[in-house]
């Protein structure tokens, strides 16, 4: 009677890879082979790349990044900008009739309309 060891015994035999391995070794080689004719055949590719119509630009004297005159007062207009949206209509999209509104107004809408629905859940 044979007893079965519970695992495989048999190994692999070391041709299989070995040759799976040189076919990729070699398909790589083939494809650096194609890759340096195609450079050859192109004239070797030993020059710079062309740049378009980008090099016959002419260079601006102005070379400094453009920065914030006053960052503080920059800051206070933005911020002036954004709570004005907040506290006046306008339209956001006239033809589909969508309007913003001041946000106390907005607030005192939904309580009207959700109110009632979550008084009940409490």
């Amino acid at each position: 009677m044979i007893r079965d060891p519970g695992y495989e015994t048999r190994d692999v035999a070391p041709r299989v890879p070995l040759i799976a391995g040189l076919a990729v070794a070699a398909f790589l080689l083939l494809v650096l082979a194609l890759i340096a004719a195609g450079f050859a055949l192109r004239g070797g590719g030993g020059g710079a790349p062309s740049v378009g119509g980008f090099a016959e630009l002419p260079l601006t004297d102005d070379r400094t990044p453009y920065l914030q005159g006053a960052p503080g007062r920059d800051l206070a207009r933005l911020r002036a900008i954004s709570e004005a949206g907040l506290h006046d209509y306008g339209w956001v999209d006239r033809d589909a009739g969508i309007v913003h509104l001041p946000i106390e107004r907005a607030m005192d809408l939904y309580a009207r309309r959700h109110g009632d629905r979550e008084a009940d859940h409490e």
